[in-house]
Parts: structure tokens; C-alpha cells; sequence
């Protein structure tokens, strides 16, 4: 072995030597967790924490664990929760620090509209009131109501939810919700916008689009139309139609494909005429390119 590979030989045996004393200087013996955190089982959090004795303790893995620590309490109505993490390396210990604070429930769910009655949105409430407060479901209660919304016409509605919150009673609080909805006017179809089809007649697009014009703008519809100009197997890819508000303030459908290959014939034809007494007929013969 030359001096030069030697060198790199100790090189490299020193730097893993030092990576694994690093690794052993880091290892979580133990994990501590503050008794204001474990209003849910300290095993439950830390298996959502996804931390457990053995690892190596770094900065961004160890509040990466603490910041799961905190989703998971939120999402079972800790929502104040606040979670600290240290590792003390001459002992092996991390301490996740903290407080769990008030759970929060849903308390009073109230609605007002601009146009729409207040039942058609109490017909499609999925909170439950009374439960445990989780944001995730709140945010999903406003995007299922955008979603129909969208559907029925009302395109452009928006929702804003207005927060009132309750006393804290024995590290319990309430919260209640008061969602104001604002509909806005009902979209309709003023035409059809075509982009992409080099080849493809426009006739044979709108054929399969029906009648647009005037009808309401529906996205579900737009996603069938999307699948009725796939199943022609003209177009290598069809995107789904998209509403275009034109200078006027009109409203377009705008229809996108991709092409795929034309195929074209190229070919001569010849035709072999029955030969005197001969029993065979006579024939068409050519060659043919197809591409």
C-alpha cells in the first residue's frame, strides 16, 4: 500500500470512528414526558411522536417529534397544546416539556346565508356538536359545502367562519361556530372554447359536448365531459374543461386536448383482370405504407 492510499485508509478509519462515537454520544437512553402532556396515555404519544429509546438524537429529528406530538393532541382536542424538547446528552435523557392546556368541544353551530335557505346547508352539517373540537373536521365541513356549492352553480361562493369561545370549565372549553355563506350569482355557459385539435373537426368535439350554452356550470359535469371525449380514442390526452370569465364577463368553457398521431394510408392499387380461359378471377393487387 502506497503512502497516498494509506493516508485515506486512516482518514476515512478516524472519521468512523468519530461518526460512531458521535452516534453512541447521542443515543435516547430514556425519554421523559411532562405529567401535563399525558393527558393521553405516554405511550400513545410517543408511538404519534415516532420516537422511541435507541435512536439517534438530532435537532431536527427530536422537534419533528414534537411538533407531531402537538398534531396528534390537536387532533383530539388539546388544540392548545405546546410542546418543548431537550436532550440532555451527558445523561441520555430527551424531555418533552409542555402543557396540554383545555380540551376544546364543539359547542353551538349557527348559519347564515345570502341566498340559499338555511337547511339546505343544515341537510349537509357532518360537525357534531358537543364532540371533541378537531379543525380538520371543521375545514372539511367548509370544503364539502364549497364543493356542492360549486355544483348547484354558485361557483364563486365563499365561507367564513366566525369564532366565539366559551369559559374554561375544569380544563374544559367550548367552542362555537358561526359560519357566515355568501353564494354569489349562479355561473351559466356563454360558449365553448376549443385548444388543441389540429386535425380534429371542432363539429366532432361540440357533438360530444351537447348543448353548453346556457346551461349552468356544474365541475362534476366537466369531469364526465372529460371521460365521454376520452372514450373517442382520438386524443392522446383530454384535460378537464375549465371555466374562462372572457373581457366581456361572460363565461367560457375552454376544452384542451392533446392529438395523437394521424395515420395516414399511402399505397398504389392495381387490378389484375381474369386471363382468357383461366379459371381464376380477377384480382386488385397494391402495396400499402401505413404511418
Amino acid at each position: 500500500m502506497n503512502i497516498k492510499a494509506f493516508c485515506k485508509f486512516c482518514f476515512m478509519l478516524i472519521l468512523g470512528i468519530q461518526t460512531l462515537l458521535y452516534a453512541q454520544s447521542n443515543e435516547i437512553k430514556e425519554i421523559w414526558v411532562d405529567n401535563r402532556l399525558q393527558v393521553i396515555p405516554r405511550r400513545e404519544l410517543l408511538k404519534a411522536a415516532e420516537i422511541e429509546p435507541g435512536a439517534t438524537a438530532d435537532s431536527m429529528s427530536m422537534h419533528r417529534s414534537a411538533e407531531k406530538m402537538e398534531r396528534y393532541l390537536a387532533q383530539r382536542g388539546w388544540i392548545f397544546a405546546r410542546t418543548l424538547v431537550h436532550y440532555d446528552r451527558a445523561k441520555g435523557i430527551l424531555r418533552f416539556n409542555g402543557d396540554a392546556g383545555a380540551r376544546v368541544f364543539l359547542g353551538r353551530v349557527s348559519i347564515q346565508s345570502d341566498s340559499l335557505p338555511v337547511s339546505w346547508y343544515a341537510e349537509r352539517l357532518q360537525l357534531d356538536s358537543a364532540g371533541v373540537y378537531n379543525e380538520k373536521e371543521a375545514e372539511r365541513q367548509i370544503r364539502f359545502w364549497l364543493e356542492s356549492l360549486a355544483d348547484s352553480g354558485f361557483t364563486f361562493a365563499s365561507v367564513d367562519p366566525e369564532v366565539i369561545w366559551g369559559k374554561i370549565q375544569k380544563q374544559k372549553r367550548t367552542l362555537h361556530i358561526h359560519f357566515n355563506i355568501h353564494e354569489g350569482k349562479r355561473v351559466r355557459i356563454s360558449g365553448v372554447i376549443l385548444r388543441g385539435n389540429t386535425y380534429t373537426r371542432d363539429e366532432v368535439i361540440l357533438r360530444e359536448t351537447g348543448t353548453l350554452k346556457g346551461r349552468i356550470y356544474r365541475p362534476s359535469e366537466m369531469k364526465e365531459l372529460r371521460r365521454q371525449l376520452e372514450r373517442l380514442q382520438l386524443f392522446r390526452e383530454v384535460n378537464t374543461p375549465q371555466l374562462r370569465i372572457m373581457p366581456d364577463g361572460r363565461y367560457h368553457v375552454e376544452i384542451t386536448v392533446e392529438e395523437g398521431d394521424a395515420t395516414v394510408f399511402d399505397g398504389v392499387v392495381g387490378y389484375i383482370p381474369q386471363q382468357n380461359n383461366n379459371e381464376k378471377k380477377g384480382y386488385f393487387t397494391g402495396l400499402f405504407n401505413i404511418r
